[in-house]
């Protein structure tokens, strides 16, 4: 089978990998292990050639374990809060998971109204750099209503 993924990975270039709040969330807010099992497979990705992007959730698990709520969060300030407060969490998480082999992670918030940052930090973004995609800002509220709050 990993003979199968190989050669399907040859012509690929760009590895777009998307890591939800369920894979992240541990009883920390953030399960710091699983971030830095996935830092260092990514690095390997990396090592490969493989230019990596990830599409990251967990800015409202983390913030939400910050300000102490347990349950479920029922209004879009209390998410946008949450995610505020643990946006620079995540981000300090990832950091440090990549920066053991002094790789290098980017940040960029990702919602409607930044459409034109978001293709222009595509262009601006090193290539050595694993682009970071977090995309639950705090100022979005679109992806906050009537989905379910994650622990």
């Amino acid at each position: 089978m990993k003979n199968v993924r190989k050669e399907i990975m040859v012509p690929v270039k760009k590895v777009l990998i998307k890591i939800g709040s369920a894979v992240l969330a541990g009883d920390d807010g953030l399960d710091i292990a699983i971030i830095q099992q996935l830092a260092d497979e990514i690095a390997g990705l990396k090592d490969e050639g493989y230019q990596i992007i990830i599409v990251t959730s967990g800015a409202i698990a983390s913030g939400k374990h910050r300000m102490g709520i347990a349950g479920p969060l029922k209004s879009i300030p209390q998410k946008q809060a949450a995610a505020a407060i643990g946006q620079g969490r995540l981000m300090r998480v990832y950091a440090n998971a990549f920066d053991p082999a002094s790789r290098e992670a980017a940040r960029a918030l990702t919602s409607r109204l930044r459409r034109r940052v978001k293709r222009r930090a595509r262009n601006s973004v090193p290539v050595a750099t694993t682009r970071i995609w977090n995309k639950c800002g705090a100022p979005e509220t679109s992806r906050m209503v009537g989905a379910p709050a994650k622990a």
